[in-house]
């Protein structure tokens, strides 16, 4: 069966369907790295043609196969931008994988922010926004670490 997902793949690489029955199909005979990268490509695909809701159920599937912290991202990200009331605490448990992986990392942790406001925890996003704050200022990065501080202090004075 393998073989035959993979020749569909290969006659219709842009569709996102036979990548999924292909990944399934991998995932079963315990082929975790080939599932991967089926399942991203798949979530890939089903996000650039608008179908967030598609693409976090793979991006789901793919992190229960391997914890990737660039796939977690994104997936965070779907979550935030969609807006659901359980999505800021979707977010969260993708950005754990992420934040576990690097914790300095500026992009983790302005989502990290964006997901605490989402769930009504405005104190932990400042602390997290005081944390981006001082990452900025590490990195010499000036210019930011003004930006962030001024919004800082008119979120928190």
């Amino acid at each position: 069966a393998i073989e035959v997902f993979r020749k569909i793949v290969e006659l219709d690489p842009t569709n996102p369907l036979p990548h999924l029955r292909l990944a399934e199909a991998l995932s079963r005979v315990k082929d975790t790295e080939g599932a991967v990268f089926e399942f991203k490509t798949a979530a890939s695909q089903l996000a650039g043609i608008g179908r967030r809701d598609d693409a976090l159920k793979v991006l789901e599937r793919l992190l229960h196969h391997k914890p990737d912290s660039e796939q977690a991202r994104i997936c965070a990200e779907l979550y935030l931008s969609r807006g659901q009331p359980q999505d800021g605490m979707q977010a969260l448990s993708k950005l754990q994988i992420c934040f576990q992986a690097n914790p300095r990392d500026f992009d983790t942790l302005s989502l990290l922010a964006r997901a605490f406001n989402a769930i009504g925890q405005g104190a932990k996003a400042i602390e997290v926004q005081k944390e981006m704050a001082r990452v900025a200022r590490d990195a010499g990065k000036q210019d930011l670490f003004r930006e962030i501080v001024e919004r800082l202090l008119r979120v928190a004075p």
